[in-house]
């Protein structure tokens, strides 16, 4: 009901995306919130798993609004807004945000998330009460797929390994049986990914040269590689150029190239981007894109640069020490096999980075001085840089599994509503506490049984659906979006 009136109407799906969590069981509530700009009224679902201090994750909300009498433009990512008139029919794009680190939370927890989750999405988009639809909802069979895609045997659902595939197998097995059309490759569901796996040996030389004299790093305890292949060769020393935190951000009136020629050098920069508590300023305490590492590497090779080196810093890095940055790196380095291969981008050791800044105007205990006090300078450096890689590389297939159930009306079957979550996990990686498997219980065979359970509904449990959906399964997604990509 509406907050004016104890009748049910009709809501429109306001919000693009649901961002969840499922650490402990969920609490819902209702709040009624007035834009004072539109005069809408929302009335905001706040799934609040609460969160104790050591977990992470993103609590968010799921707003609708009353239906007016004009079309209402919906959202639907990953498609351009639509329009309908019919907000019993308004399309629903759910994306959730699985984390891996909290295997303490119970799978009946996990299980009343998902079932809040699955009511919620088939609720507005069918016009169904959550009581129709709980009644529908099977714990078994979320518990079911949670259980075989998490068990050992499938060794942590790695991209490109056997349990993978074992996965994927199981994904096509039970779409095939809910009579799912295929819309993967030669009339089945796997839709098949070419891709390329990369792991840096330990003969690869990364030396740091000043005069006569060159240093060379060590891999993984001195430094770690973000990317891999033929382009990230430098056989021969190059210069060094010091920029700051390697930003051009205009709208912010900061530019950290500014009357600098990188071309043909390897630039450094340190992590993070400027401190401000002006929100106006770099989105003050929030960070912003120009943050992250891709970003400025992106900048650098955009300026002329051969590459990039980062030095790690666990003040500006949320307090990570460099064994957590071994372990992020530890696993394999996937690409999609027709991408190009990216040039020399390299995290460094705080403990060892002094090394760069060797006989130049400023050092590193200067430069991170610069930085507290917000002074932070761009200088040339006296050393330079060489670079030679050697790896263990493959080229494999790993599949998208993906099926479609076509809607009923005759215009509307040709919009469609992607349901989506990636099957893949870790693999095989360094041991914690005995155990080298990392199952991806959270991350995410849980996202994937909601999916499993979602489609078995509306298959088979309720009407068909005006609109086609197409239920998306993804691989390689922890190896960044190169599934999606393809």
């Amino acid at each position: 009901p509406g907050p004016d009136s104890s009748e049910p109407r009709p809501w429109v799906a306001s919000g693009s995306k649901m961002f969840f969590s499922a650490w402990d069981s969920v609490h819902g509530r209702e709040l009624w919130q007035t834009d004072e700009r539109t005069g809408d009224t929302r009335l905001v679902v706040d799934l609040n798993p609460g969160l104790d201090s050591g977990a992470n994750g993103m609590i968010g909300t799921f707003s609708v609004v009353p239906p007016r009498k004009q079309p209402v433009p919906i959202s639907m990512s990953p498609f351009p807004p639509i329009s309908t008139e019919n907000p019993r029919k308004s399309p629903l794009y759910i994306k959730g945000l699985m984390y891996s680190n909290c295997m303490r939370c119970s799978m009946n927890h996990v299980i009343s998330s998902f079932s809040v989750v699955a009511s919620l999405m088939i609720h507005f988009s069918l016009a169904l009460t959550p009581s129709e639809i709980a009644a529908l909802v099977s714990a078994d069979r979320l518990r079911g797929h949670i259980t075989f895609l998490g068990r050992d045997e499938l060794e942590g659902r790695g991209t490109g390994t056997e349990g993978g595939q074992k996965a994927a197998r199981y994904l096509s097995k039970y779409l095939r049986d809910l009579g799912l059309v295929p819309l993967g490759n030669d009339e089945s569901y796997f839709q098949n990914v070419q891709m390329r796996g990369s792991i840096p040996l330990e003969d690869s030389q990364l030396n740091v040269v000043q005069g006569n004299q060159s240093i060379r790093l060590r891999l993984t305890q001195d430094y770690l590689l973000y990317h891999m292949g033929a382009e990230t060769f430098i056989p021969n020393p190059v210069p060094m150029v010091f920029v700051g935190y390697g930003i051009i951000a205009p709208e912010f009136d900061h530019n950290d190239y500014l009357n600098l020629d990188v071309s043909g050098k390897v630039v450094v920069f340190i992590p993070g981007e400027p401190t401000s508590t002006d929100p106006g300023y770099f989105q003050g305490r929030d960070l912003t894109v120009h943050s992250y590492p891709e970003a400025k590497h992106r900048v650098a090779i955009a300026r002329g640069a051969r590459g990039s080196i980062m030095i790690a810093d666990a003040a500006a890095g949320g307090g990570r020490d460099w064994d957590y940055w071994v372990q992020e790196f530890a696993f394999e380095h996937v690409t999609l096999a027709y991408g190009a291969v990216g040039n020399l981008s390299v995290l460094v050791n705080p403990e060892v980075a002094m090394a760069l800044f060797k006989g130049s105007a400023h050092s590193l205990d200067e430069v991170h001085e610069m930085a507290r006090t917000g002074e932070i300078q761009s200088f040339e450096l006296t050393t330079r840089v060489s670079f030679r890689g050697s790896f263990h590389q493959r080229e494999f297939v790993s599949p998208n599994v993906v099926a479609l159930l076509p809607g009923r009306h005759n215009k509307l079957r040709n919009t469609f509503l992607l349901v989506s979550a990636h099957y893949d996990h870790l693999g095989i990686g360094p041991e914690k506490d005995g155990d080298s498997i990392y199952n991806g219980v959270f991350d995410n065979a849980s996202g994937v049984a909601a999916v499993l359970e979602i489609a078995r509904l509306m298959s088979q449990e309720l009407p068909t659906p005006d609109r086609s959906v197409v239920f998306l399964f993804t691989t390689g997604e922890e190896k960044g979006p190169v599934s999606y990509t393809h």
